[in-house]
């Protein structure tokens, strides 16, 4: 019966460099969530004294359940996240948009709280608080709230076409972002003009899924790809040992 070969040293090495890799993510993880929990409460706390202002100086619209109005001369549209009257507008958007216009900017807030925009970016933020370094993390916090918007753009141009929606999103061009929201502006002008330029040129009322593929794909490929690495990593190290 053949000697069992003792154990080579490179083996005892890599158990080694494995070990400290491994305690190394660990703890930068651990600060990294240590250091971002401040940001995590303010954002929340913000979000929940938004919806306290919200009811103190808004009203309930008198045909739309989910809806309430801000008296406001400046146009606003955005959605938060909440069980009762999620969407807010303002008297500036109803004055300033039709009443064809107004409805798509409607569906595009009901689509973002049906497909749970706001549940993705949130998870988007512990993710990225957590592991900032891999590039998709880093790709998709810049172009997931793009993905999002240009998914609910499409819901609303099956219901009223790209005409209607894109005369609206000009229209709502100089609305301020609303931190914690989503609103039909999206984030910023340079992603407005991009969605305006790819409802212009996108045949009007043809079904389109892509957007919102895409965001769910990217989103899960976001999350999901740094622990495959870490897992991948940590068998083949098992392997090795």
């Amino acid at each position: 019966m053949a000697a069992r070969l003792p154990a080579a040293p490179w083996r005892d090495v890599a158990i080694i460099l494995g070990t400290a890799a491994s305690l190394v993510l660990l703890t930068a993880c651990s600060v990294r969530l240590f250091l971002s929990l401040p940001r995590l409460r303010r954002a929340v706390r913000h979000r929940r004294q938004h919806r306290e202002m919200l009811r103190l100086v808004a009203r309930e619209h008198e045909r739309h359940e989910d809806v309430l109005i801000l008296d406001h001369p400046v146009p606003v549209a955005y959605s938060l996240p909440a069980r009762r009257r999620p969407i807010v507008v303002s008297t500036g958007t109803q004055d300033t948009l039709t009443p064809e216009e107004f409805n798509a900017v409607l569906i595009h807030e009901r689509a973002h709280l049906r497909q749970r925009h706001h549940a993705l970016l949130l998870m988007l933020d512990l993710v990225h608080a957590l592991l900032p370094w891999p590039p998709t993390v880093r790709r998709a916090k810049t172009t997931l709230p793009l993905l999002l918007e240009m998914a609910a753009d499409d819901v609303a141009v099956r219901a009223c076409g790209s005409r209607t929606l894109v005369d609206a999103l000009r229209r709502l061009a100089t609305i301020p972002g609303v931190a914690g929201a989503l609103g039909a502006a999206g984030p910023s002008t340079g992603a407005l003009a991009e969605r305006v330029q790819r409802l212009e040129t996108v045949e009007t009322g043809r079904p389109r899924h892509a957007a919102r593929v895409a965001a769910s794909v990217f989103a899960t490929v976001a999350v999901v790809a740094p622990v495959v690495v870490a897992v991948a990593t940590i068998a083949s190290l098992s392997h090795v040992c």
